[in-house]
């Protein structure tokens, strides 16, 4: 393994590019300016024709309750009233769809923006439901789930896989967030849950692998194409879709309903037939059999309500789903897309373009809704939603299977979107190159936290499986350790999904992962440090028992309990590991352990530590791995630094 000498100048690796990512905001800024005026511009314009529709369709309610008894008269200012409200209508439109547009380009630079400062949009973890239906789950659905590794919670805690652990830190930085929100750019709730099934299953087949790798690198790749599909999925953001999996797991309340159906048609047909009648014979003494049609109707919609409200806001809220799919399917067929998982994906997506179209069409007439007072006037002569409520819901029935796939696929685009930014969008990041090999094997040229901003990124060489299989760490306290550890995890879960690492030259075997890191007492379960600690090392060898291709990540190995028996495990542990050919980093204070791989001729291990230098009282860190142990410590030293007692410093020296 090669390491940098001791007196080599720490430094960043060139891949940082700092004087890029400058350069790169500033054009995002200018862009970003460009398309806040236009934005204005467009708000003011839709501002003017919102006044103009309200005044035309005051003309046109006035010119029918004026004129109520001279029809040809109320025709002659209505209609021309309702002619100047559609033309304004249809120009306001067309502005509110332009400058929605433009705020979605100018959100999406924004973000690249955010990208470059290393900043996150902190949205949490999406958490499981008791009980969570496929889609809540985040399962691809429309294909079988390929052969994975599914992460402890351990891992998970010890990593910040989903969350920040308390008290958890990276040793050279005062930030530390989730490896979920660094990467979490989804457009969707189904694209965040299938982002955090990924996160938690890495893969362990090399066709898979290779598979979701080469539709990340397409899509980090054709840049025009990824603006494309963002710009289609951006106003998904504005809706909490979560309620739909409902539509999945229960059946729609209005499929199969006949009766109804009729007699809203029967109903929705009289009513407005008479009420024109009405208004064409001049009759008002008519106006009674109106009356007694719209209470029918009224107690109708009353009995229905509770159902109704319920099925409609579901649907409703399917209607920009559709229109995201439809138009996801025509930008993946014109990119083209030639990867093998972007052709599932379409396919998934393209089967059920068809009734994704009826659907969106007749949900797209219960949005009608939306215009309040006016509609419900409406609703009660025709019974708009009724008659409607049981289409939807059984062109919905007919086709629950298609569409529920082509949302699995749906959710693995968005979630394949986010893997491709740090590709794209950042510094540092290279797709790793799969080994095939028998026995385990990891190595990078220069390996780093993804969570660290490049300016303070510090990249250290990994290499196991070649030449050794265990990695003994030592160092003082802050020296870097822990957070070395984390970058090699961290790492190894980006690769299992198919994603980049932030490493140069790494290529690696799919592994399993285990760790024991950030071991706490189980307060709920009743456990102690040591007990808890027992059983997730318990868990490591059982696994490496059963196949060696797995990388165990320890952190001080038996904390719990006394020294001499610490010890004595510990060096059991890695023995028995060792000889399994299972992969280990153990970072350690206890320098005896050190002398394990200087003893043992067959040990297959290797020594490395971190150092600090002190400068006028001072300690600094550079946070370079070296080879060998360690040889100084400062724990004093810290304990000196925050003013404790002389008496005590004197005495610990002795």
């Amino acid at each position: 393994m090669s390491i940098p000498s001791s007196g080599e100048k720490p430094g960043l690796h060139p891949a940082n590019g700092i004087p890029n990512r400058t350069a790169k905001r500033e054009k995002f800024q200018v862009q970003i300016e460009v398309l806040s005026r236009e934005i204005g511009r467009l708000k003011s314009s839709g501002s003017r024709l919102s006044s103009l529709r309200f005044v035309s369709f005051g003309a046109f309610v006035l010119g029918i309750l004026f004129n109520w008894e001279m029809p040809l008269r109320a025709a002659e200012i209505s209609l021309p009233a309702l002619g100047l409200f559609s033309v304004f209508l249809f120009y306001h439109g067309r502005i509110l769809e332009k400058k929605r547009i433009l705020e979605s380009e100018k959100l999406l630079l924004l973000e690249e923006c955010a990208h470059l400062e290393r900043r996150q949009r902190g949205h949490p973890a999406p958490r499981m439901p008791p009980n969570a239906t496929p889609l809540e789950a985040g399962h691809r659905v429309y294909a079988p789930e390929p052969e994975h590794f599914a992460l402890d919670e351990g891992i998970v805690e010890d990593l910040n896989l989903l969350e920040t652990s308390p008290g958890a830190s990276l040793d050279d930085s005062k930030r530390s967030t989730s490896l979920f929100e660094f990467l979490d750019w989804s457009q969707s709730s189904f694209g965040s849950r299938r982002l955090r099934y990924m996160l938690l299953h890495p893969l362990l087949e090399e066709g898979h692998l290779q598979a979701r790798q080469e539709a990340v690198r397409e899509f980090a790749e054709k840049a025009a194409l990824r603006k494309r599909l963002l710009l289609t999925l951006v106003p998904l953001r504005e809706h909490v879709l979560d309620p739909l999996a409902k539509l999945f797991s229960e059946p729609p309340a209005f499929a199969r309903r006949g009766r109804l159906f009729f007699r809203a048609n029967l109903l929705g047909t009289v009513t407005p037939l008479s009420l024109l009648a009405i208004i064409i014979s001049g009759r008002l003494e008519l106006l009674s059999l109106i009356s007694l049609l719209a209470v029918l109707s009224f107690v109708t919609i009353g009995l229905q309500a509770k159902e109704s409200n319920v099925a409609r806001d579901r649907f409703l809220l399917l209607n920009p789903l559709l229109a995201a799919l439809l138009t996801m399917e025509e930008v993946l067929r014109a990119g083209p897309m030639a990867g093998e998982l972007w052709l599932e994906i379409r396919k998934a997506i393209q089967a059920v373009r068809t009734p994704a179209r009826r659907l969106k069409k007749y949900i797209g007439l219960l949005s009608l809704h939306d215009y309040g007072a006016i509609f419900e006037i409406i609703n009660v002569i025709t019974l708009w939603e009724l008659r409607l409520l049981p289409l939807v819901a059984s062109l919905f029935d007919r086709h629950r299977d298609l569409l529920e796939r082509a949302l699995g696929a749906f959710g693995e685009a968005d979630a394949l979107l986010c893997l491709s930014l740090p590709l794209s969008e950042q510094e540092g990041f290279e797709l790793p190159r799969i080994l095939r090999e028998t026995r385990p094997m990891i190595h990078a040229e220069e390996i780093g936290h993804p969570l660290l901003d490049p300016s303070r990124r510090v990249m250290n060489p990994v290499s196991l499986g070649e030449g050794a299989n265990v990695l003994i760490v030592t160092g003082s306290n802050m020296s870097g350790k822990s957070t070395y550890l984390k970058s090699v995890g961290t790492n190894l879960v980006l690769a299992g999904m198919g994603g980049p690492a932030c490493a140069r030259g790494f290529r690696w075997t799919p592994l399993a992962l285990h760790s024991d890191v950030n071991v706490r007492d189980s307060l709920e379960d009743g456990k102690s440090y040591f007990q808890v600690e027992v059983e997730r090392v318990h868990r490591v060898i059982e696994a490496a028992a059963k196949s060696p291709k797995l990388l165990a990540i320890f952190d001080e190995l038996f904390r719990g309990t006394n020294s001499e028996e610490r010890i004595a495990l510990a060096r059991a542990v890695i023995r028995y590991l060792r000889s399994t050919g299972a992969l280990l980093i153990v970072a350690t204070h206890d320098l005896s352990l050190t002398s394990m791989a200087a003893r043992d001729s067959q040990a297959r291990m290797v020594n490395l530590h971190f150092e600090e230098r002190v400068e006028n009282g001072v300690m600094y860190f550079d946070y370079r791995l070296r080879e060998g142990p360690a040889v100084t410590r400062n724990a004093i030293r810290v304990l000196e630094a925050y003013g404790y007692p002389e008496d005590i410093i004197r005495e610990a020296r002795l």
